[in-house]
């Protein structure tokens, strides 16, 4: 890492994030550490509402700056439009029981406009202050049906639109010129990067200079530190379920120039992190990780599995040597 890179373009250190459904103030989320929150279940894959409040619990004590329901870690593609509603209605519920200030982002992914418009107005109904979405994904798409695919999203809902990028599993990547036009709605507030292309990530954060309400998030884990030195407004990292506290250390010593040291030793420890999904790729990592910590059960949605006890053991061991290893109780109660 070089100290001539750039630095957050917005005034977003330790931002006290407020409810108000505008896309100026909204666009605020996107500063600092957005938690993609894991959907705890069951074990008959219901969704446990106790495991979810130990969980964020377990992330608001980092001062994480926003949460995010429904992405890829919480398995948007596999719940129903009503589950959409409960689950977004049961984190509403839990941060308000807290007085938590975070704003609420909920996914609305589809493979079609009409199941995404679908999604929005359940998770509109049920308290989303923002929602997010990445492109339609089985077909492939041309450039000018992704612009009025997106267009006409943001035209409809009622809560400003976050583009998601995330070209590995919609195979529809979201190109600058995409994302240029896009930017110009009146109702699409930024954008989660989660390609890994440095370049690509420069384009669209070059977009968002002349923008003041439209923000940059780095997706991609193992480029956390990279993104927000090259110039992102925040992180939306999966590790920030399981390690929330190292996630906002990085993001808070990167605003300095002087700990840039601290910066790499911070993001070097994430990303051995990132060997429990060599363990086994998917969820089911995380969610062992998590059913280590006390936070919840290791349960993903089928076809994925649990993972076995000797695929466990060695989570344990990963955990152990980040000095992780800690159980996490629900002290504030559901």
């Amino acid at each position: 890492m070089t100290s001539n890179m750039r630095y957050c373009r917005k005034a977003c250190h330790r931002l006290k994030p407020k409810r108000i459904p505008l896309r100026a103030e909204i666009a605020k989320c996107g500063c600092g550490v957005i938690v993609p929150l894991v959907t705890p279940l069951q074990a008959d894959e219901t969704i446990d509402a106790d495991g979810m409040a130990r969980l964020i619990d377990h992330v608001l004590s980092a001062e994480v700056n926003c949460l995010f329901v429904l992405g890829t870690n919480g398995e948007f593609q596999a719940f129903t439009d009503p589950e959409v509603g409960r689950l977004v209605s049961l984190v509403r519920g839990l941060l308000q029981k807290r007085g938590a200030k975070q704003s609420l982002l909920a996914g609305v992914s589809a493979p079609s406009l009409r199941a995404a418009l679908a999604r929005t107005k359940a998770a509109v109904q049920a308290g989303a202050d923002a929602l997010v979405a990445c492109a339609p994904y089985y077909f492939i798409y041309q450039p000018q049906e992704l612009v009025a695919y997106f267009s006409a999203l943001a035209d409809n809902a009622e809560r400003p639109v976050i583009l998601y990028n995330s070209p590995r599993y919609t195979k529809n990547p979201l190109t600058p010129d995409i994302v240029a036009e896009l930017a110009e709605h009146p109702n699409i507030i930024g954008i989660k990067d989660s390609s890994g292309n440095d370049e690509l990530l420069q384009a669209f954060i070059a977009i968002a200079r002349n923008k003041a309400d439209f923000f940059v998030s780095q997706g991609a884990e193992q480029r956390l530190a990279h993104g927000i030195l090259l110039g992102a407004d925040g992180i939306t990292p999966g590790f920030a379920n399981m390690a929330p506290h190292h996630c906002v250390a990085l993001w808070e010593a990167a605003q300095t120039p002087h700990r840039l040291a601290e910066v790499e030793a911070l993001q070097q420890q994430l990303t051995a992190l990132s060997a429990v999904h060599r363990i086994r790729s998917g969820i089911s990592g995380t969610k062992a990780v998590l059913a280590e910590l006390g936070i919840c059960g290791p349960t993903p949605i089928a076809p994925f599995m649990p993972l076995n006890t000797a695929e466990r053991r060695q989570v344990r061991q990963i955990l152990a040597a980040l000095g992780i290893l800690t159980p996490v109780t629900n002290e504030a109660g559901v």
